[in-house]
């Protein structure tokens, strides 16, 4: 599953440039649609969950000590918490322009949060794996 990932990942990547330009890129996507909510909750769910797959990709790859995706795992690091995270927003005008449930709203906590934990860990095993590469 995870080569499919990666591959999935890697081919999107190089349409769109680095790996580095393709998390920031959906990062960037989703930030702007949970601070000004258009189009569908579909698309901006499907931007959150590729930044953080990113993640989880790039903290498999530094457990395994692959350095092939360490200069992108560096600068992501250095660029810090993705925007999406950082962001304020308000999850009254995402559930009204989407018309969400109460359901839908905790299925967007949940995205948001495994996010949220996916970038932590990433970092930790960074920070620990980056002396050792």
């Amino acid at each position: 599953m995870y080569v499919r990932s990666f591959l999935i990942l890697f081919l999107a990547s190089y349409c769109l440039g680095t790996f580095y330009d393709f998390v920031v890129n959906k990062d960037e996507e989703a930030r702007k649609i949970l601070t000004d909510p258009r189009g569908t909750d579909t698309d901006m769910f499907s931007k959150m969950k590729s930044v953080g797959d990113s993640f989880e990709l790039l903290t498999k790859y530094l457990r395994l000590k692959n350095a092939s995706l360490m200069t992108d795992s560096r600068k992501l690091y250095d660029r810090g918490t993705p925007v999406l995270l950082t962001e304020v927003f308000s999850t009254d005008n995402l559930r009204v322009y989407f018309n969400w449930l109460e359901s839908d709203v905790h299925y967007f906590n949940y995205v948001y949060n495994d996010v949220l934990n996916k970038w932590d860990t990433f970092q930790k095993v960074f920070k620990n794996c980056s002396m050792f590469m």
